[in-house]
């Protein structure tokens, strides 16, 4: 921060993104001026459910909505000639990708077959499965899932024998689930 009674300006130039029905708080930042310092919000608007303390400057509440606010931060001073400075801004908030679980599973021995059972919470507009099989050598490295969509249940049949793991994840507005649910397996 600049020294007392410097031209003041709003050092912040970037505010972090938020997400839908998650709890958010930023802090704005002041250079120069002398404190305390005093801020407003003097054109645009914050998204819905964050408000600004004016005295601290924090930005904070649990946002409402998805989508990119754009707004104009002002910040006062408290000097013997009284400076403001003000900065345009903007918070994107983004809709959480939704959580996958798996249910249940059912493994048919007799058929090669496997059944699988999952759910999502958050927003899901659909699912997406893989199914890989697991490497017979100790060290060999397993194969990335390769992703398409799904309705549940899932059931895979005339498996050839051996071990496999079950990949599946809720897809919605904010994106697939970044962390897929999984299940290892064998057929023997």
């Amino acid at each position: 921060m600049a020294s007392a009674g410097a031209s003041l300006a709003v050092a912040t130039s970037i505010l972090r993104r938020a997400i839908v029905a998650r709890p958010y708080a930023a802090t704005l930042d002041a250079a120069g001026g002398t404190g305390p310092y005093r801020w407003a919000i003097t054109s645009g608007t914050l998204p819905a459910g964050l408000t600004l303390d004016a005295n601290t400057g924090v930005i904070s509440g649990t946002p409402t909505n998805s989508g990119t606010t754009f707004f104009m931060a002002s910040v006062t001073d408290r000097g013997a000639q009284t400076q403001t400075a003000a900065a345009r801004l903007s918070i994107q908030v983004a809709v959480a990708p939704p959580r996958t679980k798996i249910k249940h599973f059912k493994v048919n021995l007799k058929k090669r077959a496997v059944t699988f059972r999952f759910k999502a919470q958050g927003e899901v507009t659909g699912f997406e499965c893989a199914l890989v099989r697991a490497p017979t050598k100790k060290r060999a490295k397993t194969p990335a899932p390769s992703f398409e969509a799904c309705e549940g249940p899932k059931t895979y049949r005339h498996l050839a024998l051996g071990r496999y793991i079950f990949y599946v994840r809720a897809v919605g507005p904010g994106g697939p689930d970044p962390k897929p649910a999984k299940h290892k397996f064998r057929i023997s």
